[in-house]
This record gives C-alpha cells, structure tokens and sequence, in this order.
C-alpha cells in the first residue's frame, strides 16, 4: 500500500513530497504467536484492497 504524503516535518522548513508505506498487522494464528507478537494482513480480493 502506498500513498503521497504532502506536509512539513520538523526536522526540515521547506515542504516536501514522501512516499510512505505502513504494514497492517493483525494479532497471530497458533503457528506465528510462539515467534512474534503480530503477522502480517494479507488482502487478496478486490474488496479488501479498495479503500
């Protein structure tokens, strides 16, 4: 997923274009959560990836 971002961050003055990304993550099934605390979303129909 990935999305334009027009703002200003306070490390610089001047206004400038970034490209951010974000991972969705969901708690985990039995098979992840004895490694990790959360797993990736997967969105594989149309519906799911419309926003």
């Amino acid at each position: 997923m990935r999305t334009c971002w027009h703002g200003k961050r306070m490390a610089r003055e001047d206004p400038a274009e970034h490209e951010l990304y974000a991972f969705l993550t969901t708690e985990p099934h039995g098979i992840v959560s004895p490694i990790h605390r959360v797993m990736p979303v997967l969105l594989t129909t149309p519906e799911e990836i419309d926003i």
